[in-house]
């Protein structure tokens, strides 16, 4: 009897586990007076438990759909949509957001900071359509990869509203069908089905990215400050100008603003070896558009990425 009520509580808990893994991971209990090695290898074991408990619902095979839908949709833009006119939608978009967060502002500071996000989502939006791939599901896309958690997280959001829509319309489809109404309500709900998987497949891939992101933060920290010194070491002078020309109010998201900001030969050399690098990148990444199946794969913690040139 009490080997029966052991299986009965261990299957509860196991349960309960899965449950905040799932939706509060954070609220699982740390055991107390154990060391901060021990604590934080307990942190990552739980975080790679839920990526676990993701990839078993399907977030990694849902990658793939992902990069044939991303495939698929940059395609359809630029031979139908046309880049030049979707960008004139998006600019406008960005621009009518930003009137209205102006009009709230309280400080000229904050009029400044709201204009630089502007300008940075202009050129990020450009930029997801250079490399065709989307901001919110591939790592690196935008530089500071410190913000990827933010994309997954507003993404996540978008698509958490949209499963609420598919649950609300299903109901009313099969209230219809219920109360007689011929075909429409079935063809409806049937849709509101499909788009409902898609939409909790977007999620689960998404917590599962940060899943893996929670497990390895530590480290992510410190590749990414490392990579912001060398970067700084490298390019001493090309930030200290660039940083007075923000401070003196320039444009640098324009070329005659970031070359009148730097008054060093110093300077010009290093936003020259920049550029270069920036454009050995580009070219790296059309070459492995063209030939993916050679140059494209998974990484390890199984976020999507594309191999880059050393």
């Amino acid at each position: 009897m009490e080997a029966v009520k052991d299986s009965i509580q261990q299957r509860l808990d196991k349960i309960k586990y899965n449950y905040l893994l799932f939706f509060h991971p954070e609220k699982i209990e740390i055991p107390l007076n154990i060391s901060k090695e021990e604590k934080n290898k307990y942190i990552k074991q739980i975080y790679q438990d839920k990526a676990n408990l993701h990839i078993k619902l399907g977030a990694k095979r849902f990658q793939k759909f992902v990069k044939k839908f991303d495939k698929a949709k940059f395609k359809f833009i630029k031979r139908y949509i046309k880049e030049e006119r979707l960008l004139r939608w998006s600019d406008a978009i960005d621009d009518c957001k930003a009137k209205r967060k102006l009009k709230k502002s309280k400080s000229d500071q904050e009029k400044q900071k709201i204009i630089e996000t502007l300008k940075r989502s202009k050129v990020l939006v450009r930029k997801q359509l250079k490399e065709e791939r989307t901001i919110s599901y591939f790592s690196g896309v935008d530089k500071r990869i410190e913000l990827f958690p933010a994309y997954l997280e507003r993404n996540k959001r978008i698509h958490k509203k949209c499963l609420k829509r598919n649950g609300i319309i299903l109901g009313a489809s099969i209230s219809l069908g219920i109360f007689g109404v011929p075909i429409v309500p079935w063809i409806l709900g049937g849709y509101q089905v499909i788009a409902g998987f898609k939409n909790f497949q977007c999620m689960n891939a998404q917590d599962y990215y940060l899943a893996i992101m929670n497990k390895r933060k530590s480290v992510i920290v410190k590749k990414n400050l490392t990579k912001m010194q060398e970067t700084y070491n490298q390019n001493k002078e090309l930030i200290k100008g660039i940083s007075e020309g923000k401070a003196e109010g320039k444009d640098l998201y324009t070329k005659d603003g970031i070359l009148d900001s730097i008054n060093t030969v110093e300077g010009l050399q290093q936003l020259k070896a920049r550029l270069i690098a920036a454009k050995q990148q580009q070219e790296e990444i059309i070459e492995k558009m063209i030939t993916p199946s050679e140059n494209q794969n998974m990484s390890n913690d199984g976020i999507i990425v594309k191999n880059r040139g050393k």
